[in-house]
C-alpha cells in the first residue's frame, strides 16, 4: 500500500470564497470540497466483476458508518471519495444486483479488516482486495440504496485520449482545479492526452503545465511547432492536488502509453510549477531504468528552489494548505527532487525569466518566482544551457524570442548537427546577495536577446 498526500485549497483566493475550517480530528485543513477531501484507489479480484460493489466505513464515535461505495471499472480498479478518519474497506459481489450485501454473497475486507487511516488531503493507492480471500458477515444488510455514490459517472482514465485545445476539459480550471481538485478528478482525472492520434512517424513532446493552469496555456508553442515532425501531448491535471500524487499518476500513465506504442523519442517540455512534477516524474524514469525514451527535457519559469510565498503562506497563515508545502521554499519535496541527478542522456535545458517587479518576493523576480529560485545553483548546474528571457512569469509562453531558442533545441537534438551558439553577452549573469542581475540591461526590443550562459561555479 503507497500512501502519498493531496492538496485540495489555494491560500490566495479564500478570502473570495469564505475561509474554510479545519477537521478538529487531525486538524488539518478541511477543503472547500468538504465531504469529500480524500481518495483511495485500488483494484479488487472477482471473477463476476460486473457485480461487485466496493465499501468503505468511516468510524465516528466508535462506530462504523457509511462513507462511499463504488462500482469498480472492467479492469477491477475503484475510487472512493472520503474525508479524514479511520476506514475499514472491503467488496462484495452483488450476485443479484440488488444493491444489498446479502446473507451468502462473497465478500472480502482489505487488510482482514485492519483499519486504514486517512488524514485530510492524502490519498492511499495500490489498494487491493479479493474476494473469497476473506469472509465477512458484520456487514450485511447493507443497503447501498440508501446510499449516496459519490463515483457515479466517473469516467476510467484513458491515457491517449484525443482532445482539442479548446476542450470542455481545458475549461474547468477556474471551477475544479483550485478549488475543488477532487470533484475536477472525478470528472477529469489526471491524464495524459493527445491533438491527434498517435503517428509513430512523430516525436512525441509532452507539455506539463503549472498552477492553475491549462494546456491552452501553451497555445503560441502549439500552433508554432513544426506538426509534421513533431506530435503534441499534454498531461493535465487539478492543481489543487500535492505534487507527488501528480508525478506518480504522470509516470504511470506514461508507462501505460510507451507500453502500448513503444515510442522510442520524447520531449518533456514543463513551464512553473509543473517543472517540479515533471522533475519527480523523472527522476522515478531514471531510478526504475525500464525506458531510454526521454531524449530531451526543458523547462521554463520553474521555482527550483520554492516560492517564498508559498512559505510564508505555510508558516503564518490559519490554514494549513498542504499543497503549498511541496513548492515551499526548503520543502521536503524540492529536497526530494535533488537526491536524483540527471544521467548525460537527457539534455536539460533551463529558461528562466526576469521581467517582473512584484512586492511578493525580496529578491528580484519574474512578478511571481524569484531569480534565484529560477536559477537554483543544484539544477543550474545539471543544465546544458540557461536561457534568459526578458519576459514575466506568463508571458514567457508567448514569447517569440523564447519560442525561437525552443525550436533550435528540437531541431538541434533531432534533425541537424549542433548549431553554433549566437554571441553571448559579454558579462554572464551573476546572483548577487540583492538578488540583483548582473551583466544584462533591459533589451529595448525582444528581439535583441541574446542567449545568457549563467556561471555553474558561483555559490
Amino acid at each position: 500500500m503507497k500512501i502519498i498526500f493531496l492538496s485540495v485549497a489555494m491560500l490566495f483566493f479564500a478570502s473570495c470564497v469564505g475561509a474554510p475550517a479545519r477537521d478538529k480530528s487531525d486538524q488539518k485543513l478541511v477543503p472547500f470540497d468538504i465531504k469529500y477531501s480524500s481518495i483511495i484507489k485500488g483494484v479488487v479480484s472477482c471473477s463476476d466483476i460486473q457485480n461487485v460493489k466496493v465499501v468503505a466505513m468511516r468510524q465516528v464515535k466508535g462506530e462504523w458508518r457509511f462513507a462511499d461505495y463504488a462500482t469498480p471499472f472492467d479492469d477491477g480498479s475503484f475510487y472512493l471519495f472520503v474525508r479524514s478518519g479511520q476506514f475499514l474497506v472491503f467488496a462484495f459481489n452483488d450476485v443479484n444486483g440488488n444493491n444489498v450485501f446479502d446473507e451468502n454473497e462473497p465478500a472480502s475486507y482489505y487488510n482482514f479488516g485492519n483499519p486504514v487511516e486517512v488524514r485530510s488531503g492524502m490519498i492511499i493507492m495500490d489498494i487491493e482486495i479479493k474476494i473469497g480471500e476473506n469472509s465477512i458477515t458484520q456487514r450485511q444488510g447493507l443497503d447501498l440504496n440508501r446510499h449516496e455514490n459519490y463515483t457515479y459517472g466517473m469516467k476510467k482514465p484513458k491515457p491517449g485520449t484525443v482532445v482539442t485545445m479548446n476542450s470542455e476539459l481545458f475549461l474547468e480550471k477556474d471551477k475544479f482545479g483550485r478549488w475543488y481538485p477532487v470533484e475536477m478528478f472525478k470528472h477529469t482525472p489526471a491524464n495524459v492526452y493527445f491533438l491527434e492520434p498517435y503517428d509513430e512517424n512523430r516525436i512525441p513532446i509532452l507539455f506539463v503545465h503549472g498552477i492553475w493552469g491549462t494546456p491552452n496555456d501553451f497555445q503560441y508553442f502549439v500552433s508554432n511547432i513544426d506538426r509534421t515532425k513533431y506530435q503534441i501531448w499534454f498531461y493535465h491535471y487539478p492543481t489543487g492536488l500535492r505534487l507527488k500524487p501528480l508525478a506518480e499518476i504522470l509516470y504511470r500513465r506514461m508507462e501505460e502509453l510507451h507500453k502500448k506504442y513503444g515510442f522510442e523519442k520524447l520531449v518533456l517540455t514543463a513551464h512553473s510549477m509543473g517543472g517540479l512534477v515533471s522533475r519527480a516524474y523523472l527522476n522515478k524514469y531514471i531510478e526504475r531504468k525500464e525506458a531510454d525514451y526521454i531524449k530531451l527535457y526543458v523547462t521554463l519559469s520553474t521555482p527550483w528552489d520554492g516560492s517564498e510565498l508559498s512559505q510564508r503562506g505555510v508558516r503564518r497563515s490559519p490554514f494549513l494548505i498542504p499543497g503549498w508545502q511541496d513548492v515551499a521554499t526548503g520543502s521536503g519535496y524540492i529536497e526530494d527532487l535533488r537526491k536524483v541527478k540527471l544521467p548525460e542522456t537527457i539534455p536539460f535545458y533551463l529558461f528562466f525569466s526576469f521581467s517582473g517587479n512584484s512586492t511578493i518576493n525580496r529578491d528580484s523576480d519574474d512578478g511571481v518566482i524569484s531569480i534565484r529560485s529560477q536559477l537554483s545553483y543544484h539544477f543550474q548546474d545539471q543544465a546544458e544551457k540557461v536561457f534568459g528571457s526578458y519576459e514575466d512569469h506568463v508571458s514567457i509562453l508567448h514569447d517569440e524570442w523564447t519560442f525561437d531558442k525552443y525550436s533550435k533545441l528540437l531541431e538541434e537534438t533531432f534533425f541537424t548537427q549542433k548549431i553554433e551558439d549566437p554571441e553571448g553577452i559579454e558579462d554572464p549573469v551573476k546572483i548577487e546577495e540583492s538578488g540583483e542581475i548582473e551583466g544584462q540591461e533591459e533589451p529595448e526590443e525582444l528581439e535583441e536577446i541574446e542567449e545568457i550562459e549563467v556561471p555553474k561555479d558561483s555559490g
